[in-house]
């Protein structure tokens, strides 16, 4: 995994190790758990290919409180979720004893803690990536999440996939941005990303929500998060129609809602991307650098568009193309096919 680091590698080790040590002459799976850590301190979009691991659990443990620890932004994804006891966003916090660490996210931080809490097992995806990378096997994180919990879920179980649940409030938030902005049938655009090598360029952006408003007859819509407000008002200049803004109107939960209302979203490689795909809407994602397979769009509806070239996977900062990186190697035409094949209207 030439993306992986050193310092990354010695983690999946020491992870592993971790829970070899702590799981040392005892099977997971013949252990009955009341209190389940899971700890998920991650992005929005590792985040939505995690939540299915949640209901698992609950299935499996229908009597077990269970606590996920996760970033105080992704909370809005859990919320509602009936899977979930407690949600904790600071360390500081773990002051119970547990007897089933899940640690979904490789840190130093959570080996340390469950060296200090010492519970009757642990499970961890670093043990499943080092697996992985030493079969030369990069699966979805959908599924390295699932490989996770594996070992303490029954055979027989039904495999869940990774969904939000939705709140009363949410969905009357997303209807009333839908009635606002008298809203029918409408595309979402993401168009901003954290890394600059992640962003198909904003002429692109505004020339297929052209496409979309005057070929397919639909409303365009923006989203994004904090910081992203420059790029939509420049978008939304450069429009020849009146076009609408999600950002600082709507909650992530509500964001979610109101995806699920969508006929269509585009976006680059984000967590509104994959909140679309887990929603089941029709979605286009837009990769550059990122590696492939790992964080595709996972969903019935989902497509996306890559050029993966020869120096791919990259740190995502420094390209080697910088005359013509990988993500504006993807061409309208490319984009509006995908379109014709997502999109209907009726």
């Amino acid at each position: 995994m030439k993306w992986i680091n050193f310092n990354e590698k010695t983690k999946l080790v020491a992870s592993m190790l971790t829970s070899r040590l702590i799981n040392a002459y005892r099977n997971p799976s013949l252990l009955n758990y009341r209190n389940i850590l899971c700890i998920k301190d991650d992005e929005i979009g590792d985040m939505c290919y995690s939540l299915h691991v949640f209901k698992m659990l609950r299935n499996q443990y229908p009597e077990a409180e269970i606590t996920v620890f996760c970033k105080p932004y992704c909370v809005p994804l859990l919320k509602s979720d009936p899977s979930v006891n407690h949600l904790l966003t600071d360390w500081k916090e773990l002051n119970g004893s547990y007897d089933l660490i899940v640690d979904l996210k490789i840190s130093w931080k959570g080996m340390g803690l469950a060296l200090k809490k010492w519970p009757k097992a642990r499970l961890d995806r670093g043990t499943v990536r080092f697996t992985d990378a030493f079969q030369r096997k990069y699966p979805h994180e959908k599924e390295t999440n699932f490989k996770t919990v594996a070992p303490v879920i029954r055979e027989s179980a039904k495999v869940e996939l990774p969904a939000i649940v939705l709140g009363e409030s949410d969905k009357i938030e997303s209807t009333q941005f839908i009635d606002d902005h008298q809203l029918n049938q409408f595309a979402i655009l993401h168009i901003s990303a954290r890394r600059e090598l992640r962003k198909w360029p904003l002429a692109n952006f505004c020339a297929i929500a052209e496409y979309l408003h005057n070929e397919k007859g639909l409303q365009i819509v923006f989203t994004g998060g904090p910081g992203e407000e420059k790029d939509i008002e420049a978008a939304q200049k450069k429009l020849s129609f009146a076009s609408f803004s999600t950002v600082g109107k709507l909650s992530l939960s509500a964001l979610a809602a109101l995806m699920s209302k969508a006929s269509l979203f585009i976006g680059n490689e984000s967590g509104p991307l994959h909140i679309a795909a887990i929603s089941q809407v029709p979605c286009l994602g837009l990769f550059g650098p990122g590696p492939k397979i790992i964080f595709y769009p996972y969903g019935k509806y989902a497509a996306f568009i890559h050029h993966v070239l020869p120096c791919n996977p990259c740190d995502q900062i420094h390209c080697v193309h910088p005359e013509n990186p990988c993500i504006q190697r993807i061409t309208l035409v490319e984009v509006q096919e995908k379109v014709n094949q997502l999109v209907v209207i009726g």
